[in-house]
């Protein structure tokens, strides 16, 4: 939530800022901006709300914030485990619970940072499926995770310096695309 708090300021710094760039370029990133802080407020205040994990009779999966539904039959799950996942020396680790099938492949994972443990022990419960809660103390690299426990990562989860690092060079591609159009032709 603090982020609620500093985006404003740092919006408003921004748009000073690029007043020395002319107004094209003040209110295309303007507009960027404001793009991204509405998707942050609706997903933080309208998708997550409303996402969550669920077991029936007959099945179980996750509901997504726009209540689309993920299903796999309840017999696709042997287990219900917690990693610690690794990001790297700045990022703190990240808790991920994945439903592993009797295959020992991933069926499903999802966030254990949006549950409590105790949530966590009643959905494994709802399954009749044992939940392993790896130590806090012990994180798990992707790779490690992935070789354990088979479709248990992304590619995105393996992959996301390469996408920053993409990211980055898109977001300045265009922000060089709309200074350079914002100066306009000169005639001296």
């Amino acid at each position: 939530m603090v982020w609620l708090l500093l985006l404003p300021v740092a919006l408003v710094i921004e748009f000073f800022y690029l007043d020395q760039f002319g107004r094209a370029a003040q209110s295309t990133i303007g507009a960027a901006s404001a793009l991204l802080v509405a998707w942050g407020a609706i997903w933080q205040f309208v998708l997550v709300p409303r996402s969550g994990i669920y077991v029936d009779e007959l099945s179980f999966g996750t509901i997504f914030g726009l209540g689309r539904r993920k299903s796999y039959a309840r017999g696709d799950a042997a287990h219900v485990a917690v990693k610690s996942l690794y990001r790297g020396r700045r990022a703190p680790a990240i808790p991920l619970a994945i439903v592993v099938g009797p295959d020992g492949r991933a069926r499903m994972r999802f966030s254990a940072l949006l549950y409590a443990e105790d949530a966590l022990s009643q959905f494994a419960t709802g399954l009749r499926v044992p939940l392993v809660v790896d130590s806090t103390d012990v994180s798990t690299t992707f790779e490690q995770l992935e070789k354990e426990i088979p479709g248990s990562t992304s590619w995105a989860m393996r992959h996301t310096t390469a996408i920053g690092a993409g990211l980055a060079i898109v977001l300045i591609a265009v922000i060089a695309l709309a200074v350079g159009l914002s100066s306009g032709p000169s005639h001296r």
